[in-house]
């Protein structure tokens, strides 16, 4: 029996509206005793009285994404939810309540599961781990629910939020030298924040600025950002030598409101944020970065990074570069820096990279496009700029966990140092 449903159009009401907005829905969906946005409600699967105990699936969270297509039993079949993405893609995030003891077997209609299947919390996202590839076949997987277990969150990928990095901030609170602003509002009405770390009264001799999340579903971006941070706050040489000449400012969210909403964001009609670097532009987030970044890098801006998470199934860390040769070879040294950073979380060598003009990384692929790169790139006195991937789950033979990310973060903080010594 197939639960009813209403596909969301572009822009529906979605988790984490602001509340007079999501009061509307409720009474709404109070009145509806028939159908349901299954992006929002409880979805409740139950073939009759002799039956287990209902199990109710739900994506109201932030970071929430997925469609039930159908339910019986201890069997779910679901779909991403595209929303306005153009094109088939494969984040997804769920919540499973009344699953305790019971094995459930998740079923999809396309392969949207990564080298080592679904990411799964048993303590409502406060834990995660990786389920494992051998316990996926194709476009399934199945799961042994603990009787402990309230709550089972099952997602794409190791979800990062506003609450993640709320308690990120929690924890360097006071600390002169991480500063949060605001940016801008986005097209939501959700603040967007930008970070300043290092030396930020204004007088430092070096500037970096680092970006993330203009596709939403790109998660690890942030873990690597994190670890960043704490080695820019770090007590040691480094830390202290950033603290004394670089000021760093840090977009953790550009498309904003798809990271609460759970958006994938990638390929987004019509078209993402990442592509959005054209004038005028349509996103909040990157005309308030084109205009106060610009302003702000005053020919001592020496580095620009995008950092990313490549398609599904990737499993190399790279750098893509620019088209201008000055910035080019800057991120050339940028890369063997990163190769010989001591202590290295994951296997990276700079000839995984992609120049431009080779991969998807080309002059043809950029025809309808104009990125953050080719914005960067033009800045005056900017001397290393690219896109950083950082896979989902796997790298080289090395599992993705959010501890591994967040020293990549350290080790690309040394590496700028090397650069920016150099």
């Amino acid at each position: 029996m197939p639960v009813p449903f209403r596909e969301p159009r572009p822009g529906a009401l979605r988790p984490g509206l602001p509340d007079p907005e999501r009061r509307r829905f409720l009474g709404a969906l109070t009145r509806s005793a028939t159908t349901a946005l299954p992006a929002l409600a409880g979805l409740e699967c139950r073939m009759s009285e002799a039956d287990p105990p209902r199990l109710q699936v739900d994506t109201a969270f932030p970071g929430g994404n997925g469609l039930l297509r159908d339910g019986q039993g201890d069997i779910l079949r679901l779909a991403p939810d595209l929303r306005d993405t153009t094109r088939d893609w494969f984040y997804w995030s769920i919540r499973v309540r009344g699953a305790a003891g019971r094995t459930l077997t998740v079923q999809f209609d396309q392969d949207v599961l990564g080298p080592l299947g679904p990411a799964l919390s048993l303590d409502d996202g406060r834990r995660w781990r990786w389920l494992g590839r051998d316990s996926a076949r194709q476009t399934e997987f199945r799961l042994a629910v603990p009787r402990s277990a309230r709550t089972v969150r099952l997602a794409f990928c190791l979800p990062y939020t506003d609450e993640h990095l709320r308690a990120f901030l929690r924890r360097h609170e006071g600390n002169p030298h991480l500063t949060s602003h605001r940016l801008t509002r986005s097209r939501g009405g959700r603040s967007v924040p930008r970070l300043a770390a290092g030396r930020v009264d204004g007088s430092a001799e070096h500037r970096v600025l680092l970006v993330a999340r203009h596709h939403a579903c790109e998660t690890m971006a942030n873990y690597a950002l994190e670890g960043l941070l704490e080695a820019v706050l770090g007590d040691n040489p480094v830390g202290a030598w950033f603290r004394e000449r670089v000021e760093f400012w840090i977009v953790p969210f550009m498309d904003r409101d798809g990271v609460e909403a759970g958006d994938q964001g990638k390929l987004r009609g019509p078209h993402a944020h990442w592509e959005d670097y054209a004038l005028p532009g349509i996103y909040p987030e990157v005309r308030a970065l084109r205009e106060q970044a610009g302003r702000w890098a005053g020919g001592r801006l020496r580095v620009a990074l995008d950092v990313h998470c490549p398609s599904r199934l990737d499993q190399k860390l790279y750098f893509a570069g620019p088209s201008r040769p000055r910035p080019a070879a800057g991120l050339d040294r940028l890369a063997r820096a990163l190769e010989a950073a001591p202590d290295r979380a994951f296997p990276f060598s700079p000839a995984d990279g992609l120049p431009f003009n080779t991969g998807w990384n080309t002059a043809t692929y950029y025809q309808q496009r104009r990125c953050f790169m080719h914005w960067a790139e033009e800045l005056s006195g900017v001397e290393a700029v690219g896109t950083l991937e950082i896979p989902y789950a796997r790298i080289g033979d090395r599992e993705v966990t959010a501890d591994g990310v967040r020293k990549l973060g350290g080790n690309l903080a040394v590496a700028l140092w090397e650069l920016l010594r150099g």
